[in-house]
Parts: C-alpha cells; structure tokens; sequence
C-alpha cells in the first residue's frame, strides 16, 4: 500500500492536492462557521471590529505575524506519491500547521467565522484552499512545460516575495476596513 501510484501521472497527482486542499478548507471553514454560529452575534460582532481594526493598523507598523514555518513531513512521501499528494494538499488548504507568511491569510478563518453559517464558511476557507493548491499546481505544470528548474522558480518567488508581502499587506488593510464597515464602526 505504500506504494500506492507509484506511477500516478503528474495530472492525477495535481488533482489529488486540489481536491484534497479545496475539501479540508471546506471542512476548516464548515467547523469555523459552525462555532460563528454558535456564538451570540454581539460578541461575534465584537470579534470583528476587533480583528478589523487589528487587520487595519498592525500591518501598516510592521507587527511580526504568529507563525509556524514548517514544511510538510517528508515522512509522508513514503507512503507513495498519491498519498503524499492527498496529504500535502489537505495540510496547505486548512494552511495552520505549515507556513502563513501574510496577514491577508486571517481573514480566512475570521470571515468564515463571522459569518455565523457553515455553508458560508465552508465556501471562503474551500476557495482559498482551492486558490492555493490551484496556483501551486499552475506554477508546477509551468515548470514542466517550460523544463525550468525548480531553483530557478525558487528564486522568481522569492525574488517576488516582498512585493507579494506589501500587496498582501495592501489587502489585508483593506480587508479590515470592509470588516469594519461591515460591523458598523
């Protein structure tokens, strides 16, 4: 068994980390929503001015974000690409055990928590699992097609990454404004 697609296609592999980072951002959304719920709608209301205003101001001061930068287990690959694939994918779209590099990314558990509905909890926090698992997919077909070496990808992205940081950091502010508005402050 854990050999398991051994020869899989890189095409079912992709698909593999899409499904699986769409379908655990969905249940993390789901159970986020659900607790929304569950709490009285002042105190969630509360919550979000709070977040908003803390979405709009500690970006634009530089505040360290909490953090945890940590790659998949490697361990995992043992047990066959497939498997790895399915894992990988499912760790990058419920996205809190491994890297959060922005302060964009807490507007995915928040809004799925303020919106009181898991439904609509299980929406934002799937589409952002779809979104990251999608552009990573993407990034990995360009490589193929293109035979560039990951290294040289590496170092575009990170080339890119204080750019991607100050964008980030442009809508998470913006985020927070529409947050605040939202809750009526």
């Amino acid at each position: 068994m854990h050999r398991m697609g051994r020869n899989a296609r890189w095409q079912t592999k992709a698909l593999v980390s899409l499904a699986a980072g769409t379908v655990s951002g969905a249940v993390a959304g789901s159970l986020a929503g659900a607790i929304g719920l569950l709490t009285p709608l002042e105190l969630r209301a509360a919550a979000g001015t709070a977040a908003g205003l803390a979405l709009t101001i500690l970006p634009l001061f530089g505040v360290s974000l909490p953090q945890r930068d940590r790659e998949t287990p490697q361990s995992l690959m043992k047990r066959g690409p497939v498997f790895w694939s399915a894992a990988n994918g499912a760790l990058l779209g419920v996205a809190v055990i491994n890297r959060i590099g922005f302060w964009l990314w807490y507007v995915v558990p928040l809004s799925a928590f303020l919106s009181g509905s898991p439904v609509a909890g299980a929406a934002v926090w799937g589409f952002y699992g779809f979104a990251r698992l999608g552009v990573i997919d993407v990034i990995a077909v360009k490589m193929r097609d293109h035979h560039a070496s990951s290294s040289n990808v590496s170092h575009s992205l990170i080339k890119s990454g204080e750019r991607v940081r100050r964008a980030m950091t442009a809508m998470a502010v913006g985020t927070g404004v529409v947050i605040l508005l939202s809750t009526g402050l």
